[in-house]
């Protein structure tokens, strides 16, 4: 199944090969590669024509990313977070960092077994797009994103928490009042 993105409506996002560390990079240099290949063979794969990404296994965060990677979150349009387990949320977090903290403002790509019950969390953190080993249906994508309609929280998403809409139509209304 090609990758989804998590915009309305749900479409294909770019086809990117997940390499391990010793495959070989497509003649396209389509690719996400792990942290600890881009780490050692950067410059290699950029001069060989690179026109991929990173993917940080789950539990890889600030700490291992290294000076390196936080200096090419500018230019790397794609990185992969990967969830093992349904289990393991470490990937929302580290979704949350490059977002919040970081300011990565493109496309972070959840790799793994992502159910449809995970994508709204996902999208929440900030995640644009899903390669999943499960089949996932972008109808069924797409009616899993509109079933939220409030939040309560803000996240990385940018949508308003509903206390906030609340309190500023209610500011609108007093101000019209005074």
């Amino acid at each position: 199944m090609a990758p989804l993105r998590l915009d309305h409506p749900v479409r294909p996002a770019s086809d990117l090969v997940v390499l391990d560390a010793l495959a070989a990079l497509p003649d396209d240099g389509k690719a996400l590669v792990p942290l600890s290949r881009w780490k050692s063979e950067r410059e290699g794969l950029i001069a060989g024509g690179f026109a991929g990404g990173v993917w940080l296994e789950s539990g890889e965060g600030p700490e291992d990313w290294g000076p390196t990677l936080v200096a090419d979150l500018a230019v790397l349009p794609v990185i992969g977070l990967r969830f093992p387990r349904f289990t393991d949320g470490r990937g929302y977090s580290v979704a949350r960092l490059l977002r919040d903290r970081f300011g990565y403002r493109h496309e972070l790509r959840a790799l793994g077994g992502i159910g449809l019950d995970q994508v709204t969390l996902l999208a929440r953190c900030g995640i644009d797009a899903v390669d999943s080993e499960v089949p996932l249906a972008p109808l069924a994508v797409s009616a899993v994103l509109d079933r939220l309609r409030h939040v309560y929280q803000h996240a990385s998403d940018g949508r308003s928490a509903l206390w906030a809409s609340r309190a500023a139509a209610s500011a609108q209304v007093e101000d019209g009042l005074a």
